[in-house]
C-alpha cells in the first residue's frame, strides 16, 4: 500500500471512530438540554467552553495544529448548543456554519 492509499484509510478509520463519539456527545448533550430546562438554566456558558477550550486546546502538543484543532473543538460546541437548543426551543434555531439552512 503507498503512502497517500495509508493514510486515507487513516482517516476513514477516524471519520468512523469520531462518529461514534459524536452519537455518544449528542446523547450527553440530549441529556444536559433536558436539565438545563428543567432548571431554567441557560445554554450557553462562556465560563465553562473557555475552559474546555483550553484544557483540551493543552493535549494538542504540536503547535502547528493546535489551533485548528481549537477550531474543530469550537464547531463541535456551537453543534451541541444548536441542538440543546432545538432540544428546549424547537427546531427554529440554526447553525451560523450551515449554509442557507433553516
Amino acid at each position: 500500500m503507498d503512502q497517500l492509499q495509508e493514510a486515507r484509510t487513516i482517516i476513514n478509520d477516524v471519520d468512523q471512530q469520531m462518529a461514534v463519539l459524536f452519537v455518544r456527545r449528542m446523547e450527553a448533550c440530549r441529556i444536559i438540554a433536558g436539565c438545563k430546562k428543567e432548571r431554567a438554566l441557560p445554554v450557553y456558558d462562556a465560563e465553562r467552553e473557555k475552559a474546555v477550550l483550553q484544557k483540551n486546546g493543552a493535549l494538542v502538543e504540536d503547535e502547528q495544529i493546535r489551533d485548528y484543532y481549537l477550531r474543530f473543538l469550537q464547531n463541535i460546541m456551537d453543534l451541541s448548543k444548536l441542538y440543546q437548543f432545538s432540544l428546549i426551543e424547537g427546531p427554529k434555531v440554526t447553525y451560523a456554519g450551515d449554509q442557507g439552512a433553516s
